[in-house]
């Protein structure tokens, strides 16, 4: 028995295969697409190109439909995982999280500002115009700085979330975070983490720092040092306290992010299907 195999079909069989399943491409796909193309090869190598740039894709290995698709991660990559956890098990989520902030950080237009080695000169131009080092002023002295702070809401079924991941995008660094915890408290103390692999210079080069898991012990130099800068930036004045004590349901710390997200990018910088991506996916 034969079976037919439509062009359309053999893609999402091999994005499927790569770790997207077709639900999920379902919501990435353009508006311009409309099933009377999928035999057109013209549209079909368009929608590869599409996919390709938005989901974080090997391009080459998409066209060839005799090769597995191979995901195209930036740089060199730092993991630090729990144990249960390897590389082929987040793959996916960072590929993802890395194309969005290749997105993001092109319709940034304030140019990046190192940040500072010593954690205490952060606190100081915080604490400057502000109580104490809440959620909403680190994410404004990132953005200050040039650093987009970004929260990735939707990943395929079957990948893993994690809580942070800094990847530097032609010389500026991106933050991403994906934990679903609404509240602040938690996304501070992942974001300080963050800002601390910032601040050590440990992102350069296209380098990528993912990590799975921000909370417990690590003997690995890099994320001590990343951990040490977050804590001193925040318990000196006992912020992770004031952040706790907030009034549940205050607010949504993902939705805050995304809204800032909003008024800091210039869409007009991104084409109709990048910014509609954004939409789908924060």
């Amino acid at each position: 028995m034969t079976t037919i195999t439509t062009p359309i079909k053999r893609l999402e069989r091999r994005l499927a295969d790569s770790g997207f399943p077709k639900a999920f491409i379902k919501t990435v796909m353009p508006d311009w697409w409309d099933k009377s193309l999928g035999e057109s090869a013209q549209s079909i190598l368009m929608l590869k190109m599409h996919l390709s740039k938005h989901l974080g894709l090997d391009l080459a290995s998409l066209v060839d439909d005799a090769k597995s698709v191979r995901l195209a991660p930036a740089g060199h990559t730092h993991y630090r995982l729990t144990q249960s956890k390897s590389k082929k098990d987040v793959v996916v989520a960072q590929s993802l999280a890395e194309s969005l902030a290749r997105l993001v950080a092109s319709a940034t237009p304030k140019p990046y500002v190192p940040i500072p080695k010593n954690p205490e000169e952060v606190r100081r131009e915080i604490l400057n115009t502000n109580k104490w080092v809440s959620l909403e002023a680190l994410i404004d002295y990132l953005w200050e700085h040039g650093v987009p702070v970004i929260h990735l809401k939707q990943l395929p079924a079957g990948a893993k979330k994690f809580d942070g991941m800094v990847v530097d995008v032609d010389g500026r660094p991106v933050i991403v975070l994906t934990r679903v915890n609404k509240a602040p408290a938690w996304q501070l103390f992942i974001l300080a983490h963050e800002t601390g692999h910032i601040g050590n210079g440990h992102v350069d080069k296209g380098a990528v720092f993912f990590d799975e898991k921000v909370e417990g012990s690590d003997k690995d130099k890099k994320e001590e040092e990343a951990t040490e800068y977050g804590m001193h930036l925040l318990t000196r004045v006992k912020d992770a306290q004031a952040a706790l004590k907030e009034p549940p349901g205050q607010y949504s710390a993902p939705e805050y992010i995304t809204e800032v997200l909003y008024q800091k990018i210039d869409l007009d910088l991104l084409p109709e299907d990048s910014k509609d991506i954004l939409e789908r996916l924060m």
